[in-house]
C-alpha cells in the first residue's frame, strides 16, 4: 500500500498512474501489510476486571486470532501494532461482561464472553478477530477470600451433621434408657407382688437387695453395722436410764433395797444380754420395758428391821 501527505491511500497499481501525474506535486509511501492469519496469548490482571460493585478482581488468560482485512483503513489509521488495538477492544468488551457478575460467578462470565464473540469481530480498523476465547480466574487476593468462605461453609456443614448425629444418638439412647427402665419397673413389681407374702424381717430384706444388687455390698454392710451400733448404743443408755431409775426409787423410799432381789436376776441377764449381743433382733423395732409388769405397793412407813443375830439377814426372807 501507499500514502502521501495528502492522505490519499492507494495500492500498487493506482499508484503508477498516479505517481506519473502526480510526481512533481507530492512523494508516495510505501506500506507493507501482513495480511496473514495471527495467533496471539495475552494476559489480563490487576484491576483491569473488577466484578460486581468492584468487590473483588478477575485474572484472565486471552487465546486471541486475527488477520488485516482491510490494508488500506490499517495505514489509513497509521496502525503500526495492531495487537493493541485488538487487545484495547477485547478488555473492554471483557470488563463490561465482568461487572455484572458476582466473585464465585467467574465461569459465568466467561461462558456469556465466549459465547457472545463465537463468531468474530469486525473492528473498525481494518481487523479481523476470528478466534477469541477468555479463561477467567480470581486473583490471588479472591482466591484467599473464596477459600476462607468454603472453609466457614464446610465447617459449619460438619457442625450441624455433627448435631445431628448426635442428637439422633441422644434419642437412641434415651429411647433404650426408656426401655430398660420399663422393664427395670416390671422386675421390680414383679419382686415386690412375690415378697407380698414372705414374713421377713429388714436384715432379710438388705441382704436380697445385696444378693440381686452385688455392687452395693459395702454400702449395705456399713448401714447393717451403723444400726447394729445404735442398738446397742440404745440398750446401754436404757440400762443406765434403769439403774438411775431404780437409785432414785430407792433413795425417795419408794423402793427398799430388798425389793431389788426379785428384780436383781432380771437386770443380770439383761446386762450380760448387752455385753454379748452379736446382732440386734431380727424382727421388729419395739424396745423392751424398763420395769417388769410388776405392781407395787405403797410403801412402807416402817423401816426394815436391822440386820442381827436375832433377826434375818439382808438376803434372808422378809417377815410379815
Amino acid at each position: 500500500m501507499y500514502s502521501n501527505a495528502a492522505g490519499e491511500v492507494t495500492d500498487s497499481d493506482t499508484v503508477r498512474f498516479k505517481w506519473r501525474r502526480q510526481a512533481p506535486l507530492f512523494a508516495w509511501t510505501r506500506h507493507e501489510i501482513d495480511v496473514a492469519d495471527h495467533r496471539r496469548i495475552a494476559k489480563l490482571g490487576g484491576l483491569d476486571l473488577p466484578t460486581a460493585r468492584h468487590a473483588h478482581y478477575l485474572e484472565a488468560t486471552l487465546s486471541i486470532g486475527f488477520r488485516v482485512t482491510d490494508p488500506a483503513e490499517v495505514v489509513r489509521r497509521n496502525i503500526t501494532y495492531g495487537a493493541s488495538a485488538i487487545l484495547n477492544y477485547v478488555t473492554d468488551a471483557l470488563r463490561a461482561t465482568v461487572r455484572e457478575f458476582e466473585i464465585d460467578e467467574a465461569h459465568l462470565a466467561e461462558e456469556r464472553f465466549n459465547h457472545g464473540h463465537a463468531e468474530g469481530i469486525a473492528l473498525p480498523e481494518g481487523i479481523m478477530i476470528y478466534h477469541v476465547y477468555a479463561q477467567l480466574a480470581p486473583d490471588l487476593a479472591a482466591r484467599e477470600y473464596l477459600a476462607d468462605r468454603r472453609d466457614s461453609q464446610r465447617h459449619r456443614e460438619i457442625e450441624a451433621e455433627r448435631h445431628e448425629q448426635a442428637k439422633l444418638a441422644a434419642m437412641r439412647a434415651n429411647e433404650i434408657k426408656r426401655i430398660e427402665h420399663s422393664g427395670e419397673l416390671e422386675r421390680h413389681k414383679e419382686a415386690l407382688s412375690a415378697l407380698r407374702g414372705l414374713d421377713l424381717d429388714p436384715y432379710q430384706l438388705l441382704l436380697a437387695h445385696v444378693a440381686e444388687n452385688p455392687q452395693d455390698t459395702e454400702g449395705t454392710f456399713d448401714l447393717i453395722m451403723q444400726v447394729w451400733k445404735t442398738g446397742i448404743d440404745r440398750d446401754e443408755a436404757r440400762d443406765v436410764r434403769s439403774s438411775e431409775l431404780l437409785t432414785y426409787l430407792i433413795e425417795k423410799g419408794v423402793m427398799q433395797a430388798v425389793d431389788i432381789e426379785r428384780f436383781r436376776d432380771e437386770l443380770t441377764d439383761r446386762i450380760r444380754e448387752a455385753v454379748s449381743r452379736k446382732r440386734p433382733a431380727p424382727a421388729g423395732w419395739t424396745e423392751h420395758p424398763v420395769l417388769s409388769p410388776v405392781k407395787l405397793g405403797p410403801a412402807s412407813t416402817v423401816p426394815p428391821p436391822r440386820p442381827g443375830a436375832d433377826g434375818p439377814s439382808v438376803n434372808g426372807t422378809r417377815r410379815l
